[in-house]
């Protein structure tokens, strides 16, 4: 078993954890993080690791503002458009939601806090760099820039991201978008829709420039620039002219004009003369020579010689002769005409031979060069934070071996458990109530409080003190203060499961109900009571298939009967309430902690609750049990009294109490 120290973390963590979202169902199981509608689902990981807990704290007070500041339709109208458009949508809105989270519950300032300060450590919060790509850039830019108004530890991120972002995209951009986004824009979003309205806006910016970039990739200079790489045709110049690179043909140049660049280009002549359209190209010669056709030829101009007309072959003329304009191939005219590239073609029939043999789309459709390169890149994931966060909680719980014992989720009074047959006889309750207050009221005070401090004089030396007197320390006297007051916590579970018939039921509640009142009545004492298991309901009247345990009194509340009218259903997860019902206490400032189990059954899993009431009576809560009419396994580490009747309860109590502080 864990040391005592880690049991402790781990209670006090599950109780934090349990408390956050007191409008959503908390469940721990399996190995990964996730939310949905009212639920949040943490896995099975070390509960002592403050890490651990840190990040799952975070995530859950996270998705609680989801839960309840974020409008979905605005994730699927985005998500329509582009993946890219919805991943600026959500830093967007992650800063907003957790913004109106601050301000409407602000002990979530820390824990998103140290959230981003983990996630930096982590590496979920990443330094920019140059080598990130241009849409990695402007997606890191809105996620810092967003955070930073919410006072979140990320002004260096941001810096870096700007810098790079001006350096990648230019001044015109860069100026173009700081005025779409900036703090105050930012503080001015107050919904999901302004979110979307800010994203689209850097969105269309950000797709405007990158189709500046495709027109970059498209215009080449009048002469003299580099031959580029076509796929279908290389070009070889007659004359020591750069080279264009194609998969299917070759050209050759009378006199070293630049070849051109193009998947499906035009011819243009020497000077000035009609292109011809045809699918399948005559190439004309300089002195209007016959042309011969050949299916898989290349012909090279001089000056008269026969053309050939080739499906897949680029003609050449050397001067003044008719281009043709072949679908498949680029031709160069004799005297250092412009070279054209272009993506798409000009000619009459869109098909071209090499698509009909091989059934390959147009490749002219497809983007090329940088456009292509920042188009693949906006897939990427590097700053998805929802994403990574699951990633890294799931990685931290991956090792965690150890047994888990799932806890009980703490719902307030549930209207669903009312029934006319819990009703408790309040009168008799009363007469029992008399009959426990004092005998508990002469345990507690019997019971004194020892504490133990350090005066400047006294009769006993305490020698772990004594060494520091040479460094003007006078405080080495011991004291011991008795303290006259119980300073006790005290929580009290009810089985309420079906196993409880009508006269079961009736007496657990007139037992709990006198309990809480008679142990209310002493000053000191705080005392909280919970019935398990307790279902909801949902929309459609259905009960929801998680139990929970269902607080009818609170510690700083007093007990009223109508609370304790309660009837049973379910099963009898009795570890589970035993784990909630600790992480509650261990959490109280009083120094003895006690915990009692009323019921009348087996536990769902005998083992799970022996590991319960270890756990707790090593982090310092005593465990005592009170079985209605009948004796329950598990209870092997805990007192355990059985009682008929309500009368047995103060023999029981004064047996137990007695024991449990010893």
């Amino acid at each position: 078993m864990a040391t005592q120290q880690q049991l402790l973390r781990k209670f006090k963590n599950i109780s934090r954890v349990l408390t956050r979202c007191a409008n959503m169902k908390i469940t721990f199981s399996g190995n990964t993080a996730w939310h949905d509608d009212g639920a949040i689902n943490l896995p099975l990981g070390d509960f002592s690791d403050d890490d651990f807990v840190t990040m799952s704290i975070g995530y859950c007070d996270h998705e609680l503002g989801h839960e309840n500041y974020t409008k979905g339709e605005f994730y699927e109208r985005a998500f329509k458009e582009s993946s890219f458009l919805k991943g600026l949508l959500n830093s967007l809105d992650d800063a907003h939601q957790e913004a109106r989270l601050m301000d409407d519950f602000k002990g979530c300032k820390n824990s998103l806090r140290k959230l981003v300060v983990l996630c930096k450590d982590k590496g979920i919060f990443v330094k920019p760099s140059i080598e990130h790509s241009e849409a990695l850039i402007l997606k890191a830019w809105v996620l810092y820039g967003a955070r930073l108004s919410n006072d979140q530890p990320l002004d260096e991120y941001y810096r870096i991201a700007d810098a790079l972002l001006q350096q990648k995209f230019g001044n015109d951009f860069y100026q173009a978008i700081h005025k779409i986004f900036n703090p105050t824009v930012m503080r001015s979003i107050n919904n999901t829709e302004k979110c979307y309205d800010t994203a689209k806006q850097i969105y269309d910016l950000f797709m405007a420039w990158v189709d500046e970039q495709e027109s970059d990739d498209d215009s080449d200079d009048a002469d003299g620039s580099e031959d580029s790489d076509d796929t279908q045709s290389d070009s070889n110049d007659a004359d020591g002219s750069e080279d264009s690179d194609d998969t299917q043909s070759d050209s050759n140049d009378a006199d070293g004009s630049e070849d051109s660049d193009d998947t499906q280009s035009d011819s243009d002549d020497a000077d000035g003369s009609e292109d011809s359209d045809d699918t399948q190209s005559d190439s004309n010669d300089a002195d209007g020579s016959e042309d011969s056709d050949d299916t898989q030829s290349d012909s090279n101009d001089a000056d008269g010689s026969e053309d050939s007309d080739d499906t897949q072959s680029n003609s050449d003329d050397a001067d003044g002769s008719e281009d043709s304009d072949d679908t498949q191939s680029d031709s160069n005219d004799a005297d250092g005409s412009e070279d054209s590239d272009d993506s798409t073609t000009n000619d009459t029939t869109p098909s071209d031979s090499n698509e009909q043999s091989k059934g390959a789309s147009d490749s002219s459709m497809q983007p090329v060069g940088k456009k292509s390169e920042i188009l693949d890149s906006l897939d990427d994931d590097s700053f998805d934070f929802h994403a990574q966060l699951r990633e890294q909680i799931a990685e931290m719980a991956k090792d965690y071996n150890e047994s888990f014992i799932e806890p009980l989720k703490a719902i307030g009074r549930n209207p669903v458990s009312i029934d006319e047959y819990g009703f408790c006889n309040v009168g008799d309750t009363h007469r029992l109530v008399s009959s426990l207050k004092n005998p508990l009221k002469r345990i507690f005070h019997d019971e004194n409080y020892c504490k133990k401090s350090l005066d400047k004089k006294g009769a006993t030396i305490s020698s772990s003190r004594l060494s520091t007197v040479v460094t003007g320390n006078k405080r080495i006297f011991e004291r011991e203060s008795i303290g006259r007051s119980p300073n006790a916590a005290i929580s009290l579970l009810v089985d309420k499961s079906g196993s409880m018939c009508n006269s079961d039921m009736r007496m657990a509640n007139s037992v709990s109900y006198a309990m809480s009142l008679a142990l209310d009545g002493i000053k000191g004492v705080k005392n909280m009571v919970g019935y398990y298991p307790s279902y909801e309901v949902d929309e459609d009247g259905r009960y929801i298939n998680n139990p929970n345990l269902e607080i009818v009194k609170t510690f700083d509340k007093k007990p009223k009967s109508a609370d304790f009218n309660i009837s049973g259903s379910g099963g009898t997860p009795t570890a589970a309430a035993v784990m909630t019902a600790t992480s509650y206490l261990v959490n109280r400032s009083e120094p003895r902690k006690l915990l009692f189990v009323i019921t009348d059954g087996e536990p769902d899993n005998i083992e799970e609750l022996r590991i319960a009431i270890q756990e707790a009576n090593a982090v310092g809560v005593k465990v005592f049990g009170i079985g209605i009419c009948h004796q329950v396994h598990g209870f092997e580490d805990a007192d355990f009294e059985v009682i008929q009747t309500e009368h047995d309860l103060v023999e029981a109590l004064t047996k137990g109490l007695k024991h449990a502080f010893k």
